[in-house]
């Protein structure tokens, strides 16, 4: 929805984190890119997108990268609340990424 594109694109702009190293632009054709993958894939599909986010928590010294990541897809999920489907895939990024969810989600 176009609701969702805008959120995520506002989430992108404001995190300082990843819009120093990327383009909003460049972020957003990827995740654009991935939610699609993951939309129309079956399990190998979510199985290789959940490997790249624990290679972000691989290189991820402080938190700060995971902690952005699901910033935004708080931000995005939220639109409308979040459902507990929702949260459950959410909980399962932030066990990739390393971060706490309750932590992040209370931000």
């Amino acid at each position: 929805p176009d609701e969702e594109k805008e959120a995520k694109a506002r989430a992108i702009k404001s995190e300082a984190l990843l819009s120093t190293g990327f383009s909003a632009a460049e972020i957003e054709r990827e995740l654009d890119k991935r939610f699609d993958e993951i939309e129309k894939g079956g399990r190998s599909t979510r199985a290789q997108f959940y490997k790249e986010l624990a290679d972000v928590k691989g290189k991820d010294g402080d938190g700060s990268k995971g902690t952005a990541i699901l910033l935004i897809a708080l931000d995005v999920a939220d639109i409308g609340g979040i459902e507990a489907q929702e949260e459950a895939v959410l909980r399962e990024i932030a066990t990739k990424l390393g971060v706490n969810y309750d932590t992040v989600a209370a931000i």
